[in-house]
């Protein structure tokens, strides 16, 4: 297979906190962490002009990773593209057409990494090890 072309790093607060991983490992069911293992090992390989709908939204200073409904809402993933980086700022599952506390809240943590009130950690899509 071939190397991927994208690196996906998840914030980390000034406080060491993992947030996005946080969510994904203790807030998404096995079924919806499978769901964006599959997102993501599609648009890793894909250069960042192919990044469109209906995988991936660009609002301008961030976007949207989709994934299709789920009984509990729709899979997403907030975050901003950083050379070959894609840095996952925030995740949700959506339940409204238009998230603004999502969204808001991807962009309150873009400006802290910005400032360097913030950091990144490799990301890690597989399960955790007991």
């Amino acid at each position: 297979m071939a190397e991927a072309l994208w690196k996906f790093r998840g914030f980390v607060t000034d406080a060491l906190t993992e947030v996005v991983q946080n969510w994904y490992w203790d807030e998404l069911t096995k079924d919806e962490r499978d769901l964006i293992r599959d997102r993501i090992a599609h648009l890793e390989h894909l250069k960042g002009h192919l990044w469109k709908e209906p995988y991936y939204e660009d609002f301008g200073d961030i976007g949207e990773i989709k994934k299709k409904s789920t009984p509990r809402g729709a899979l997403r993933i907030y975050g901003v593209k950083k050379s070959d980086v894609f840095v996952l700022l925030n995740g949700v599952l959506k339940k409204v057409t238009r998230d603004s506390r999502g969204t808001d809240l991807a962009r309150k943590r873009l400006k802290l990494l910005n400032n360097g009130r913030g950091n990144t950690h490799g990301f890690n899509f597989q399960e955790r090890s007991s």
